[in-house]
């Protein structure tokens, strides 16, 4: 039970008070010309699916001409290659005929001994070695974003690295689900551009206008600088990949910072290990997205390369989008998974905390992956969320649950260990899917984050696949491994 406390409707027991260090004007909505009405928010860079961003290359090379050897040169390189295959065929003859006669030797002895020899190269399930190219980077950074057509049918979109540092995304749509075969909704990748390898990546979906023209916001950081690019026209076969203003901006983070973000909040750690937060700069009476931005200190300490988990509070975008909105999950310099509400001190708080930050102690390994979502308490008049937090265990290759338990009134943090997330790679990431909330804006009604919990949808790699997770019947279920050829 938590602890006693002054009556006031805006705090709840055991709410971790963070002052806001940015003043009103870094929460709140400006007021800027409509410039974006029926367009894409931000210029197209290029209609190409292999997209290079010049700041990401780890290396550049302008062209030049060949460099070519002299005559003499050329007769030297010559006798060279005749002495080494010289040297090579003498090799291969000595092996062979040692080969043979230690092989022979081998095989006597062990038909001797009454042994049999076996080779190393069985081995579990759950130790595979795969050989050739690989789809994803082990380790790679995932992040998940997605929304529900006008048609009804779920479409999400999975952001990943491969191994040759091209960042892409899979998209799956249940319009093109054959029964029985969850493989089968999934689309092949799509090459996004080069990055660095290890890119953190963060990504949220934007809902404004007729029939909520839905686009996709991908937040990266590189040069130690926060980037950014957004998909649109996601009804089309190839969505386009638009520039984003927030690269602009030159916000600094941290050379080990990993990203989350839930639209129109992203949060990143900066040099000093505090944590950061940017957020759009909605349009005051419409909520409608614009190319400017604001960039507020958080004051958070957080372990450096701390894996970090951002959700709304609200299921009303209108609050989701104002100070208190959004919760941050992090993990602390003693180890420990922490979670905080920016501003809940503030007086434009204008919503109803839907937890205590008092959760259960936690200890995580070292940068242990993270990730949550939310969906709406049922029937919660005050328009709170029920909320859910994945993690990697400390003692074993499991990934464990956090959850909010609400039924009986009072949410309660508890916590599980869903044997469908059990045995996961050692490297891995984790993502899950919030889905997204809408405004009221040009002719469309409100749209609030729903109370599905059969939408959540979580992501990591095990045995060296990428695999998807569902929510069905109280429990998570391995929804079947993502299409990445």
């Amino acid at each position: 039970m938590d602890p006693p406390y002054d009556h006031n409707p805006r705090e709840q027991p055991g709410l971790e008070v963070v002052p806001s260090v940015h003043g009103h004007g870094q929460s709140l909505p400006e007021v800027r010309a409509d410039e974006y009405a029926n367009s894409s928010k931000e210029a197209v860079i290029t209609n190409s699916s292999h997209l290079v961003h010049d700041a990401l290359l780890t290396s550049q090379h302008p062209p030049g001409q060949p460099e070519l050897a002299s005559p003499r040169q050329r007769q030297q390189n010559r006798r060279l290659w005749i002495y080494i295959g010289s040297a090579v065929a003498v090799l291969v003859i000595l092996g062979a005929t040692l080969g043979g006669v230690y092989g022979s030797r081998a095989a006597s002895a062990a038909s001797g001994s009454g042994t049999t020899t076996t080779s190393n190269a069985t081995s579990s399930g759950s130790n595979t070695t795969t050989t050739g190219p690989q789809p994803i980077r082990p380790g790679s950074s995932l992040s998940v974003a997605g929304w529900r057509k006008p048609d009804n049918n779920l479409q999400t979109y999975l952001f990943y690295q491969d191994p040759q540092n091209m960042l892409k995304y899979s998209r799956y749509d249940t319009s093109s689900c054959s029964a029985g075969n969850d493989s089968s909704c999934w689309e092949l990748p799509q090459d996004i551009m080069l990055a660095d390898a290890g890119t953190p990546l963060a990504a949220s979906t934007i809902l404004w206008g007729q029939q909520y023209n839905a686009q996709i916001e991908v937040f990266y950081s590189a040069i130690k600088k926060l980037q950014g690019f957004n998909l649109s026209r996601l009804n089309q076969t190839n969505p386009e990949t638009n520039a984003d203003s927030v690269v602009d901006k030159g916000y600094p983070t941290g050379p080990d910072t990993r990203l989350a973000a839930y639209w129109p909040w992203t949060v990143y750690q900066g040099s000093t290990g505090e944590l950061f937060h940017v957020r759009n700069k909605l349009l005051a009476d419409t909520l409608q997205p614009v190319s400017d931005w604001d960039n507020g200190n958080l004051g958070i300490p957080a372990m450096n390369g701390s894996r970090l988990a951002v959700v709304p509070t609200s299921t009303n975008f209108t609050r989701i989008a104002t100070t208190g909105g959004y919760a941050v999950f992090y993990q602390n310099s003693d180890a420990r998974l922490a979670v905080s509400i920016e501003g809940l001190s503030s007086s434009d708080l204008h919503l109803t905390p839907p937890w205590s930050i008092n959760i259960p102690v936690i200890t995580l390994p070292r940068q242990a992956p993270l990730a949550g979502f939310s969906v709406a308490r049922t029937g919660d008049a005050n328009q709170r969320v029920d909320t859910y937090i994945l993690y990697l265990d400390a003692e074993a290759p499991d990934v464990n649950m956090l959850f909010t338990n609400s039924s009986s009134g009072q949410p309660q943090w508890q916590t599980a260990r869903p044997a469908a997330l059990r045995g996961v790679d050692p490297d891995i990431d984790l993502a899950c899917l919030t889905m997204p909330a809408s405004p009221a804006a040009d002719g469309e009604s409100a749209l609030p984050i729903g109370d599905e919990l059969e939408t959540a949808r979580c992501y990591f790699q095990k045995g060296g696949v990428l695999t998807e997770v569902k929510w069905s019947n109280g429990d998570w279920v391995v929804g079947g491994a993502v299409r990445m050829s």
